[in-house]
């Protein structure tokens, strides 16, 4: 089937919603197997004649609709009647675990999901996945919703912009529900929380690219609201800068940008293209930068379409690192650089800590588990010649 037939099977809607309604289709009328591993990634791409990005989207979406297990370093099968599902249900069974985030569609929470699956599927608990779609009020409603449901335990993932509100916060201590942060959503709250290290996340960002001999280093990040000095752009401006100092590296003020964060899947899709004419404007004002640091895998993808319009090399002129490891889940041209946070880690152990809580352990107050990052190379970056240093 070409792409424009796929467009057309499905009415058309986006490619990532076509080919989602193609596979769901085949699903519902038994061509597709209940337990069937669907094909490879790539095999679909390029059967589909889709890129690998709209493909990974479509098993995003079915997921999330009960449709399709994924499972880590497996595969992609279709549910069966006694599997897990993953859904926005309202089944209000104790066994109930919820995991809300601020959109689950987005990639960079997806091997999270994949984790908190596992360690739920083990134990024969049921997934509800909360979706606030990047709206505050949405995200107390959830949250209400899985209090009124007496849910066994809630994971909560950062939501964009405000977290939850003191009166939910409140009423959802009082119901003894365990609850588990990531990246401490609502600090005072003090709930356990997991994730990775920002710090070490840009130590090791770096520390590399000085190692390979890049000394004009400018950093590219979210923000949500600049005039909130605890927006995550801020503290990730502050430790870059901290960092450089460590290694000797200058810093200055116009090495830096920040631009604004998606509050929604919906939202992702259709930044990406002015992301790339900020990018591009602020690159034009500083041809000697040569390397860029990136909060997020996504704006790395942003950064690289931006170097290429401009006809720069990477890494020859620019070297790039993201953060995330979602090699997976965009078609990145160069191969990219990244810290793997261990999302998947995440997730898995969130689960843990919310089914050892519901058997009676007792948690510190304002427990924090942070989880190793380590650096991945790709094509990105390499070492600057000496007659460039």
């Amino acid at each position: 089937m070409t792409q424009q037939a796929l467009e057309k099977e499905a009415n058309g809607y986006p490619l990532y919603k076509s080919l989602e309604a193609v596979i769901q289709k085949e699903i519902k009328s038994g061509k597709l197997k209940p337990g069937q591993r669907l094909e490879s990634t790539t095999i679909l791409a390029k059967k589909w004649h889709v890129s690998h990005t709209t493909v990974v989207n479509s098993l995003q979406r079915l997921a999330a609709k009960g449709m399709v297990t994924r499972k880590p370093r497996s595969g992609t099968y279709v549910s069966t009647d006694g599997e897990l599902m993953i859904q926005e249900g309202s089944n209000t069974a104790k066994s109930n675990i919820a995991l809300v985030g601020a959109d689950n569609r987005f990639p960079e929470l997806l091997p999270i999901l994949e984790g908190f699956q596992d360690v739920a599927h083990e134990n024969k608990l049921h997934i509800v996945v909360g979706n606030t779609n990047g709206t505050p009020e949405r995200f107390d409603e959830v949250i209400r919703h899985q209090i009124d449901s007496n849910a066994y335990g809630i994971f909560l993932g950062k939501p964009v912009g405000p977290g939850l509100s003191v009166e939910t916060i409140c009423d959802l201590k009082k119901s003894g529900i365990p609850v588990v942060q990531l990246y401490e959503s609502d600090p005072g709250a003090d709930w356990p929380s997991i994730g990775d290290s920002t710090q070490d996340n840009i130590r090791l960002a770096v520390q590399h690219l000085y190692e390979l001999g890049r000394k004009k280093i400018a950093c590219v990040g979210y923000v949500v609201n600049p005039s909130d000095l605890r927006d995550y752009f801020h503290i990730f401006h502050y430790l870059f800068i901290q960092n450089l100092a460590k290694v000797g590296l200058s810093y200055d003020p116009e090495y830096q940008l920040s631009i604004s964060a998606p509050r929604n899947f919906e939202s992702a899709m259709h930044n990406g293209v002015d992301w790339i004419e900020n990018i591009k404007q602020w690159l034009s004002k500083h041809e000697d930068i040569d390397a860029i640091f990136c909060s997020y895998d996504r704006i790395a993808w942003a950064v690289l379409k931006a170097l290429e319009q401009q006809g720069k090399r990477v890494p020859e002129d620019v070297a790039v690192v993201g953060v995330g490891n979602l090699k997976p889940y965009y078609e990145f041209a160069p191969s990219l650089t990244t810290i793997d946070v261990g999302s998947y880690q995440v997730g898995a152990e969130a689960c843990k800590l919310l089914i050892a809580m519901n058997n009676g352990e007792k948690m510190k107050p304002n427990l924090h588990i942070t989880v190793k990052s380590k650096l991945i190379l790709g094509q990105s970056t390499m070492p600057v010649r000496s007659d460039n240093k």
